[in-house]
């Protein structure tokens, strides 16, 4: 499935409760390729979107929307 660019914000902010900068840090890389990646200039390598499910899984978190299909929502996602 595509990568949902739109939903990095939401999952970045709402879930996890981390900034670009602070999401940047726990993956290794700059705040601007984060703030890239959600403004659809770039996509993350698959190795990066096992990470961030990662970091949502040790929160105790499930992370599906990053990769559900444009017209599910992000609504209903619960801590495991």
């Amino acid at each position: 499935m595509p990568f949902r660019y739109d939903r990095l914000p939401q999952i970045r902010k709402g879930l996890l409760g981390l900034s670009q900068n602070g999401l940047a840090r726990e993956l290794g890389i700059t705040p601007q390729t984060v703030h890239n990646w959600e403004r659809n200039l770039s996509t993350p390598t698959i190795e990066t979107l096992d990470q961030i499910h990662r970091i949502c899984l040790g929160r105790g978190l499930t992370a599906p929307a990053l990769w559900t299909p444009p017209d599910a929502s992000c609504e209903g996602q619960t801590r495991i």
